[in-house]
């Protein structure tokens, strides 16, 4: 159990930066460890695989190594921690008054409940069990992050940015229990990243309480800050981003370009909404720098050179394999085609009214039978290819409110849009300039991305830049902004407690359920036939196993339930030759094809079959 290095090492960086005076205070100080260590991660991951060295020891021994270096900088580098105070405008208010600690308070009871679930559970969202967990298990069992024969492509070819971070985790814990607090600290990053953007718009310190307070009270970062998703991490690094640059713009620091850097680096790296939301950032921040002449030239070039210098890795391995996998299927699957005002239109109405899931029912029928009637008028149905990925029939279901696919955000969205129009019109110049760039990044989601089943997960990175906008909306008033802090703590509790996925309390309670069975939480009809492969591989004592699974096939759970050591692989017949034991495990019933080898059926269970493989003699 070594999770504890990095945590040293981000605490060694924060103090540095303090003691080096790069930084007053220590949120900002803590962004900016936070942020080089995630670089430290990637470049771990991506040295080591390529001399196939990717492994907990020495994975280990990077960390290690980096702790004792920064310890011995520690000291001896001169300085003193800083204890200056961020200059504040004369209309923000310190004060630490009853409704702001109760507000904190309320921030702190989310993170300790959603920690204890995250902690408790193990990783079973769906994503994860295709290709967020796989990719990390193949990757540690081949020593490499090299793209690898797979029948679920997206393992391969969809960022890795989390499964990076994932992947140390599960090497230093020497397991999957913590997996799961890697989206919990990017809910907890991501309210101290909005906290310092209210402040900088002008938030008093209640103001920027109740910012964190609504970040962490978003349903969807609730539900997701227990999982092995990787939109809540793509969200902290987009919103740490736009601190920094922000910072860059108002103080004109070195420090705060390539801290931003880093940060935009990371978020491209994890999530590809990352390039909807944070070009209107950079555009604006670029244009802001034509007074500084060549240094602005410098910070620029600086910002492309370390986000290409991150994914330069992973954009080299995907441009060599694009011709297997039929072209830039990333762009391919999501974006949005056609720009005709009918389909953008439409786009828009079906983003709109998915974030209407929320416990109440006659308003999702309501705006199910709005959207129809809408596309009725535009003449174009609302499943169209063009506007469209996945089943319509999705939308707005009972079933989906507290799930991390589809819940839906309304009540936030309300108070978010007062404070945005207040800002808009009302505000302060910063807050009105940060008002235009989210409205502007907010509208370039249905613009660029078509609708699909879980959009919602897609809007996070949006949804989470909205809360300064509610801190500056009642940072000036503690009685205006207590009343709104409890009133959306209060809607993020049935999220809290009921997590369709990993409910705290009830029947299906993380606390009482057994682990084994909560892989399956969101499949239960997959228990039995996974539990007995597992068994079915572990009396054979196999250590080499083939796969020919479905592209959307759940992978993980068969790392999880069968003995260490054993190497999940895509089926070839050649691995008759690998293993005389060799099992396949399948969801085709034709799957074992080749005259080279002998299938022995071991274990016919709902959609998965267990063969063992042998050599025939005369074939070979």
């Amino acid at each position: 159990m070594f999770v504890w290095i990095p945590i040293l090492v981000v605490f060694f960086l924060a103090v540095g930066a303090r003691r080096l005076h790069w930084f007053a205070g220590w949120r900002e100080a803590g962004l900016f460890a936070v942020t080089a260590a995630g670089l430290f991660a990637v470049a771990v991951v991506e040295l080591l695989g390529l001399v196939h060295l990717l492994g907990a020891t020495w994975i280990v021994l990077c960390w290690a190594g980096l702790a004792a270096a920064l310890w011995l900088v520690r000291t001896s580098v001169p300085g003193t921690v800083s204890r200056a105070k961020w200059p504040s405008p004369a209309n923000q208010d310190m004060r630490w008054d009853w409704p702001t600690v109760v507000l904190l308070v309320l921030v702190f009871v989310v993170l300790a409940t959603t920690f204890l679930v995250a902690v408790t559970a193990p990783p079973n969202t769906w994503d994860a069990m295709t290709y967020h967990l796989p990719r990390v298990m193949h990757w540690l069992s081949e020593r490499s992050v090299a793209f690898y024969p797979t029948d679920i492509p997206r393992q391969n070819y969809y960022l890795p940015g989390a499964e990076y971070l994932l992947l140390h985790i599960y090497a230093l814990a020497g397991g999957d229990r913590l997996l799961n607090l890697l989206q919990w600290a990017g809910l907890a990053g991501t309210a101290v990243a909005v906290s310092l953007i209210a402040r900088d718009l002008g938030a008093g310190l209640t103001g920027q309480v109740l910012s964190a307070l609504a970040a962490v009270s978003v349903p969807m970062a609730v539900l997701q800050s227990t999982s092995c998703q990787n939109d809540l991490i793509a969200a902290f690094w987009v919103c740490t981003a736009v601190f920094f640059f922000l910072g860059a713009m108002r103080a004109g620091r070195w420090v705060d370009t390539l801290a931003g850097s880093g940060a935009v680096a990371m978020a491209v790296l994890t999530k590809g909404t990352a390039f909807v939301i944070l070009p209107v950032f950079c555009v604006f921040g670029f244009s802001r720098l034509r007074s500084e002449s060549w240094r602005g030239l410098l910070k620029v070039l600086a910002v492309l050179a370390i986000v290409l210098a991150v994914v330069g890795g992973w954009s080299v391995r995907y441009v060599a394999s694009m011709r297997a996998y039929g072209g830039p299927v990333l762009v391919e699957e999501v974006a949005l085609r056609d720009h005709s005002w009918r389909c953008l239109i439409s786009n828009a109405a079906k983003h709109a009214a998915s974030e209407c899931a929320i416990p109440f029912k006659p308003l999702m029928q309501a705006c199910a039978q709005g959207v129809m009637a809408l596309h009725e008028r535009l003449e174009i149905a609302v499943d169209d290819a063009r506007t469209t990925q996945g089943p319509v029939s999705h939308m707005l279901l009972w079933s989906h409110i507290l799930h991390e696919d589809y819940a839906g955000n309304l009540f936030y969205l309300l108070v978010a849009g007062i404070g945005l129009i207040i800002a808009l019109f009302r505000g302060s110049a910063a807050a009105k300039g940060y008002a235009w760039l989210f409205l502007a990044a907010a509208l370039m989601m249905p613009v660029l991305i078509k609708w699909q089943p879980w959009v919602n997960r897609l809007h996070l990175p949006v949804l989470v830049l909205a809360a300064p906008l509610i801190g500056i909306l009642a940072g000036r008033k503690p009685f205006l902004a207590f009343a709104l802090g409890v009133v959306l703590f209060a809607g993020s509790v049935p999220y809290l407690l009921w997590n369709k996925s990993r409910p705290l309390v009830g029947e299906q309670s993380v606390l009482t359920v057994a682990r084994e069975y909560q892989y399956f939480t969101n499949r239960p009809d997959l228990l039995q036939g996974y539990s007995a492969a597992a068994l079915e591989i572990d009396k054979s004592g196999c250590r080499v196993v083939g796969l020919r699974l479905g592209g959307d096939s759940w992978e993980y759970p068969l790392w999880a339930l069968s003995p260490r050591g054993v190497r999940f692989c895509r089926f070839e017949p050649g691995l008759a030759q690998a293993c005389a034991a060799c099992l396949l495990v399948t969801d085709q019933q034709d799957a074992v094809s080749s005259d080279a080898v002998v299938a022995e059926t071991l274990l016919s269970s709902g959609n998965l079959q267990v063969f063992r493989l042998r050599q025939e003699a005369s074939s070979l």
